[in-house]
């Protein structure tokens, strides 16, 4: 038998064939090369990926594949193509034919004799430009979804299906006063309102149950022991059974409207209140005026101004969303029609004293006192004749822990004052509606040289000056 009818032979020479034939159409570029970089072999797929044909290549170092101005890349590549100890697994940029760069990924295999000495390489390239275009896009997602995450206005807030937070933005770290790091360490349920926390993770599950989204109301608990209410839209993520693994919830802040829906809810219940009392006290103003009026014009003319007062500080109390009336803004309002017109001349109403918001209630309390003195200084004191002068000054003091009110009205330079026989209506008003009304003191004193009037009353019900 001759060695060229060695079977054993024969099927190296076959299994060589084939080897030639895959690595010849291979969609891969496999390029052979010398330890120089010097090109020794180009398949079909080399042409396909690169565009130069084998002719044109063979025998050019490996360099001529390199874009221009990348020269300084050549001993990097051939490192990784000839050194047996080199990372086999190379990324780098080459030019087409055309001139266009593509990435390229390159997988190196070095031949080496039996003494373990590098004889030639072999590289499979692959063009990876779609591969790169798409991390770029994945990348510049990235980086839009971060923008958004770290500049809306919005919480955003990412949790397992047991509550765990994945994600937090920073917004939602404001929200609840926590920084990230820490709310990482948490679950949801560590800092919902524990008043609400069995009530809110009940309606989580039936929601979750019905629908993959849904909205609610969440009440937190900050670390300084304050609440803030807030708004979640709420969609579940779900695998392929449709089980819930994820909640993305979108949170806003809405502890000022809810504050300003309390706050509405309290200003109805005072408004109704507030009208069934001024409704009395509009009665008892008609029924007393009438009950001193010597004839209807009389009572006209009272009643009428009697009313005016009251409007007034309902304006005044209006203008502040009836929060309150400043007592000064009271006691000038009141006033204002006996203030001499002429710049020079010394005035007829001196006011005095410090800056004080009264309550709705203890406001038309007192106007009403300012206005029956001065309706009285007009007709009988001081404010009857040119000469005369009102001087009202006020303090606030503290008393057993509670800041009480003492205001003085004071007449001068009026007709000689008579202690009236009979106490009319705005007395009693002053000495009694006061007392009973505001839990105060009231007291006239009908002095020759004009009257003084001392209301002391606690200011429990008003808002700090």
């Amino acid at each position: 038998m001759s060695p060229n009818d060695d079977p054993e032979r024969t099927v190296t020479a076959a299994d060589c064939a084939r080897l030639a034939a895959v690595v010849e159409w291979s969609r891969d570029a496999i390029i052979g090369y010398a330890l120089d970089g010097t090109i020794t072999g180009w398949n079909r797929g080399a042409e396909r990926v690169l565009g130069y044909p084998a002719d044109a290549m063979i025998g050019k170092s490996l360099a001529t594949l390199l874009p221009a101005g990348a020269e300084d890349q050549w001993p990097a590549l051939l490192t990784a193509c000839t050194h047996p100890d080199a990372d086999l697994r190379h990324e780098t940029t080459w030019k087409r034919q055309d001139g266009q760069a593509i990435a390229i990924d390159l997988s190196c295999t070095i031949l080496e004799d039996a003494a373990r000495r590098a004889k030639f390489g072999t590289v499979i390239a692959r063009d990876i430009s779609d591969r790169r275009a798409m991390e770029r896009a994945l990348r510049q997602s990235e980086m839009r979804l971060t923008a958004i995450l770290e500049q809306t206005s919005m919480g955003l807030a990412q949790t397992d299906f047991t509550g765990r937070f994945e994600l937090v933005n920073p917004r939602f770290c404001a929200i609840v006063g926590r920084p990230a790091r820490e709310l990482y360490r948490m679950r949801v349920q560590d800092i919902i309102h524990p008043d609400d926390l069995h009530h809110i993770l009940a309606m989580v599950r039936r929601l979750l149950v019905e629908h993959a989204h849904f909205d609610i109301e969440v009440r937190f608990l900050r670390p300084d022991g304050s609440a803030v209410w807030t708004t979640h839209s709420v969609t579940a993520m779900l695998d392929s059974d449709r089980h819930p693994q994820h909640l993305i919830s979108a949170v806003l802040d809405i502890t000022q409207q809810k504050l300003a829906m309390q706050h509405v809810e309290l200003m109805l219940d005072e408004l109704n209140h507030r009208v069934k009392n001024t409704l009395a006290t509009v009665q008892a103003i008609a029924t007393q005026t009438l009950a001193k009026a010597p004839d209807l014009e009389s009572f006209r003319v009272a009643f009428h101004a009697r009313l005016m007062a009251l409007s007034k500080t309902h304006n005044l109390l209006a203008a502040d969303a009836w929060t309150g009336a400043r007592l000064r803004d009271i006691v000038a309002g009141e006033l204002e029609p006996f203030q001499r017109d002429e710049p020079d001349a010394d005035p007829r109403v001196r006011i005095s004293g410090e800056e004080v918001l009264l309550s709705p209630k203890l406001a038309l309390a007192l106007s009403m006192a300012i206005h029956e003195l001065a309706t009285n200084a007009s007709k009988y004191g001081a404010l009857r004749g040119p000469t005369g002068c009102v001087e009202v000054h006020w303090q606030v003091r503290e008393e057993n822990g509670d800041a009480r009110l003492k205001l003085q009205w004071t007449e001068r330079g009026g007709p000689p004052v008579d202690t009236p026989v009979r106490r009319g209506f705005g007395t009693r008003l002053i000495t009694e509606g006061l007392a009973f009304e505001l839990n105060g003191e009231a007291t006239i004193d009908y002095a020759k040289s004009g009257v003084v009037c001392v209301i002391d009353v606690p200011l429990s019900e008003g808002a700090p000056g």
